[in-house]
């Protein structure tokens, strides 16, 4: 497949250790929220249950809940993915990956 200059200048800019890293952490954030927000909606569907409906159920406005779910790139708040998780019976669980897989050591909490 042959490479675009966007791919060639990407690849010069992963040599770059900071742009690296800083792309590794992004990448993993946006995947993150992309997989939540992908199982929930997976869910939502398996149930029958409309953007409508969740929304009444976590008191929420459905354009937001329709916003969610048709936006290219949500960025939701957590506590609102948690109520639709938990509402649609799913559970949020937060786990160490291992070591290998670690985009970086552990970093001290923001204040």
């Amino acid at each position: 497949m042959p490479t675009t200059s966007f791919d060639r200048r990407f690849d010069a800019w992963m040599h770059d250790q900071e742009f690296a890293e800083s792309y590794r952490l992004h990448r993993a954030r946006i995947d993150a929220i992309d997989n939540l927000m992908r199982a929930i909606d997976e869910e939502r569907e398996r149930q029958h249950v409309t953007k409508a409906e969740l929304a009444a159920r976590i008191d929420a406005q459905p354009a937001a809940i329709r916003r969610l779910f048709s936006q290219r790139s949500p960025n939701p708040q957590i506590g609102r993915l948690v109520d639709m998780a938990n509402e649609l019976g799913l559970e949020v669980v937060v786990r160490r990956r291992p070591r290998h897989q670690r985009n970086r050591e552990a970093a001290p909490a923001a204040s």
